[in-house]
C-alpha cells in the first residue's frame, strides 16, 4: 500500500511541475504579446504626432497647398538649435512633393517651416 501512495505523490508533484512550466510559458507568451501591442500603440501614437505637423507649420498656421516648406528637426540636446532637411511642396490632403524632382515624398521631421515668397500653382491644384 505504501508503494501506491508514493506513486500518487510523485504523480501529483510532476503535475504541479508541469503546471508551473505551462504557466511560465503562458506568462512569457503574454509578455511578448503585450510588448508587441505596446509597440503597435507607440507607432500609432507616433503617427498621430506626425499628423500634428502635417496640418500646421512652425508658426501654427495651417499648411497651404502650393507653398514650399522645409523640414525642421529640433536638436536632441534641447539647446534650441534646429537643423533643416528637404524642401517640399505641400499638395494638400497630406501629400508632399520633393522640391527638386516633384516626386511625391514622405515627411520625417519635427516641424515644417514655410518658405516665404515661394508658391507653385501646380501643387496647389490650380493647374492641370
Amino acid at each position: 500500500m505504501a508503494t501506491q501512495a508514493s506513486a500518487v505523490e510523485v504523480h501529483l508533484v510532476m503535475t504541479v511541475e508541469e503546471l508551473a512550466t505551462v504557466t511560465n510559458a503562458l506568462r512569457r507568451s503574454a509578455e511578448r504579446t503585450l510588448g508587441e501591442e505596446r509597440s503597435t500603440l507607440n507607432k500609432f501614437a507616433d503617427d498621430i504626432d506626425t499628423q500634428r505637423y502635417v496640418e500646421i507649420d512652425t508658426d501654427g498656421n495651417a499648411l497651404e497647398p502650393g507653398a514650399l516648406y522645409a523640414e525642421r528637426f529640433t536638436d536632441a540636446n534641447g539647446d534650441g538649435c534646429h537643423r533643416y532637411g528637404q524642401l517640399v511642396w505641400f499638395g494638400g490632403d497630406h501629400r508632399f512633393y520633393d522640391a527638386d524632382s516633384g516626386d511625391e515624398t514622405s515627411i520625417d521631421a519635427d516641424d515644417l517651416t514655410k518658405q516665404v515668397g515661394c508658391f507653385n500653382p501646380t501643387f496647389a491644384g490650380l493647374t492641370a
